[in-house]
């Protein structure tokens, strides 16, 4: 499918923007719910929320809810030192609540969730070495080996085989929408190339509720899994475990592992949720084979949801870690961060994850698949074409001299990976580098400046006929209120 175009009209330092006709963890799928069946037969309709940091579920009007050991869910309340622990009040869907739950109810807060000083482990380490290595020229094209390994549990095997993950990895076009091969090289504008090798399926000792997400305090069961799918590899097969060592620095960067089933995101509290993590931050010896150490690894379940095979989102939302990127919704649970703007926020569910949204015009900047152009003086007649197949962004700030913060303007289309993005229309968005991520909804590192000025994931996010700058709501100010001088007019966009 093609790109659409925005035509910038005039800039001036000022500045001013003229547009005429023309986005560590993955977070809860917001449109996912799961049903659950209490002991007394009663079904509750849940959803999950949070992320693998601390990741739980809520009932549909809220309240945050935990299974017990006795099979029932419990609404949830905060210890005193911020985990989340079981009240004595069962669970029942609205329709079913006895009284006395109902007047439970009515001393409780909704959207209760567990402190980040509880988070379940540490966040993820950036590799800047790996962002140096696929930093490459434009004519060029980096090759990265990704290995994902299949582990099923004694009590639980998988349905689908190798092959099937083959596709998912690298076939052309895969399910309508892409593989994470076409994601990645649609992205990176030809760029990237991520290419996936499958190995198992191997098969552990024990129940797969040994390794569970559970009650949320079970993650290093879930790194012992990885440990052990890691060892069989090492064991049984004739991988070259070099071949995942992508920047030459001793390490494996690259590595997936699959359990058979479901995920926890996805309501099966008794499998793992899906992250990243390393086998050393929890506290197991890594694995050293064919001179690499093997240590950082992601997990991500077989199914999506029923007996649907796991979508792509999961897998190319975690490796955006590897490459060193971080999570950009609120990772403290306050705010939608980017929201749908971005795979590494909760763009990651686009087309139920089918379809990913891009990477944010910051992400890959980063990854140095954009170089956006810095504007310096006042400019008319520029062309904008759409993110989803040029490459073209532009950074705006007073004078033209971008420090550590900068506007960063580019055109989002619902086209290509970018089908299920809440709208289309010029993204304005407002970067501090030198900031560390974005649970600080005042002040984040990668800020989306909404049209509409409400971060509800809608189409008016984007800026279309209409004024960004300095009396606007919001505005073109700096993070201390300061004027940047920056005006962005956006006139006649068409999707």
């Amino acid at each position: 499918m093609t790109g659409k175009f925005v035509r910038l009209f005039s800039i001036s330092l000022g500045l001013i923007f003229f547009f005429s006709s023309f986005v560590i963890a993955i977070p809860a799928d917001p449109n996912f719910s799961f049903e659950i069946t209490q002991p007394d037969g009663k079904n509750v309709t849940l959803k999950p929320a949070g992320d693998e940091r601390f990741g739980y579920y809520q009932t549909l009007d809220g309240y945050t809810v935990i299974k017990s050991s006795d099979g029932w869910y419990y609404y949830a309340s905060l210890d005193s030192q911020g985990a989340l622990v079981t009240t004595a009040t069962k669970v029942y869907s609205p329709k079913d609540r006895p009284k006395a739950s109902i007047q439970f109810l009515d001393t409780q807060t909704t959207q209760i969730k567990p402190s980040t000083q509880n988070r379940l482990y540490p966040d993820v380490k950036l590799q800047p070495e790996l962002l140096t290595q696929s930093a490459l020229a434009a004519t060029d094209t980096v090759t990265n080996n990704v290995l994902v390994i299949l582990i099923e549990f004694s009590d639980y095997s998988g349905i689908y085989d190798s092959s099937d993950f083959d596709n998912l990895m690298n076939q052309p076009g895969y399910d309508v929408y892409g593989s994470a091969h076409d994601y990645y090289e649609e992205c990176s504008y030809g760029q990237f190339n991520l290419q996936g090798d499958i190995d198992g399926w191997y098969k552990t000792e024990n129940e797969h509720f040994l390794y569970g997400y559970n009650d949320g305090n079970n993650w290093a069961a879930a790194a012992v899994l990885a440990r052990e799918a890691i060892e069989m590899a090492t064991i049984y097969s004739d991988i070259d475990f070099s071949k995942y060592d992508n920047n030459g620095d001793g390490e494996v960067d690259g590595l997936f592992i699959v359990h058979a089933g479901p995920g926890a995101e996805t309501g099966a509290s008794d499998f793992p949720w899906s992250h990243k993590w390393s086998l050393s931050d929890a506290g197991l010896s890594p694995i050293t084979a064919d001179g690499v150490t093997i240590d950082a690894y992601t997990m991500e379940p077989e199914i999506h949801s029923g007996v649907d095979i796991a979508h792509i989102g999961v897998f190319v939302h975690e490796y955006g870690h590897a490459l060193g990127l971080p999570d950009l919704y609120d990772t403290d649970g306050s705010s939608n961060g980017i929201g749908m703007w971005g795979v590494m926020a909760g763009g990651s569910w686009g087309g139920a994850g089918k379809s990913p949204v891009h990477f944010s015009g910051w992400s890959k900047a980063q990854l140095g698949w954009t170089n956006p152009i810095n504007i310096t003086t006042d400019t008319t007649g520029i062309i904008l074409p759409d993110a989803s197949t040029s490459p073209i962004s532009y950074r705006l700030w007073t004078d033209g001299m971008p420090s550590s913060q900068y506007f960063l303007v580019e055109n989002r289309g619902k086209t290509n990976f970018d089908a299920f993005l809440p709208g289309c229309g010029v993204a304005i968005w407002h970067i501090d580098d030198a900031v560390n991520g974005n649970s600080n909804e005042a002040h984040r590192k990668v800020d989306l400046e909404e049209g509409d000025n409400s971060e509800n994931n809608s189409s008016g996010d984007v800026w279309i006929n209409k004024i960004f700058g300095v009396s606007t709501v919001p505005n073109s100010s700096d993070y201390l209120g300061d004027s940047t001088s920056v005006r962005v007019v956006v006139h006649s966009t068409t999707c």
